[in-house]
Formats: C-alpha cells, structure tokens, sequence
C-alpha cells in the first residue's frame, strides 16, 4: 500500500512538471528588437484613470524601457501583497492599463524582459478545501497593445516570488 503511494504521488509530481514544461514559453521566442530613442511624455488623456498616479508613471518612463522593446511597466503597491500596474509606451506616451493585480491577484509577481513581448504572472487565488494556498501561473504576449493569455495553470505549490 505504501508503495503504490509512492509511486502515484512521485507520478503526479512528474506529470506536474512535465505539464508546466510543456506550457513554458521562453521569452527568446517572442523577442523584440529594443527602442533606444527619446522618451515621449505621458499622454494621460490616453487613460483618463492613470493622472492620479502621473508622479509614478513619469519617474517610470524616465528609468527607460523594460518591457517588450518600448513600454514601460509602471508598478505600485495598493496594500499589502497587492499591485498594480500601467504599461507605458515609450515612443507615443500612450498609457495602457494593464489586466493584472490589485486585490483579485494577491502576491501578484511578474517576470518580463525589456526585449520580449512575454510576460509571466504568478498570484495566490484563494485557498483549496484544506487551506493550502492555490498558486496560479500565466503567461501573456502582447499583441499591439492587449494581452493576450497563452497559458494557466494552477497548483498547490509555492508560487514564484
């Protein structure tokens, strides 16, 4: 008995991970090449919601492109384990909001790189029927100026941080 246990609990482990393998997108797939001119200024009319945060979305632009060749992510904290973000275009100041975070993704953790359109999201989305926290992962490409959902997964392992 406490071999077969073994053996299905190593075999659901092995299938997680060859499950998350397989959705894992690199981001030399979707590599961009990178803006190197000047800096446009916010165009805030762009999305009306984002003047109140015009002092962080302006210091955001001036540390330069990080995100997809020439945006800009602009992330703030709204409490604790909770984030928000505004995806800038450099060239045009274009303001983007961007579909992740706040209080419907706690722990909120993104890892993108200034010369791809790839981003991964990792959050905490509530807890399973004993309490153990349900970490979702998800990968997103930009496609002109929306993200578009690539994959999820959920599971109760850590989530990245």
């Amino acid at each position: 008995m406490k071999i077969s246990t073994a053996i299905s609990s190593s075999f659901g482990v092995i299938f997680t991970f060859v499950v998350l393998l397989a959705y894992a997108d690199s981001f030399e797939q979707y590599a961009v090449s990178v803006y190197s001119g000047p800096s446009a200024k916010p165009d805030f009319q762009s999305l009306p919601s984002s003047r109140m945060f015009r002092t962080m979305i302006r210091d955001g632009i001036k540390e330069g492109v990080n995100f997809a060749g020439h945006y800009v992510f602009v992330t703030f904290g709204c409490g604790t384990d909770c984030s928000s973000s505004f995806l800038v275009d450099v060239k045009s100041g274009k303001i983007f909001d961007f579909p992740l975070g706040g209080e419907e993704n706690y722990g909120l953790s993104l890892d993108y790189r200034r010369d791809s359109k790839l981003i991964k999201a990792s959050w905490i989305e509530g807890d399973d029927p004993v309490g153990n926290p349900i970490c979702v992962r998800k990968e997103l490409v930009l496609k002109g100026a929306t993200f578009k959902p690539l994959h999820q997964t959920k599971s109760k392992e850590k989530c990245d941080r």
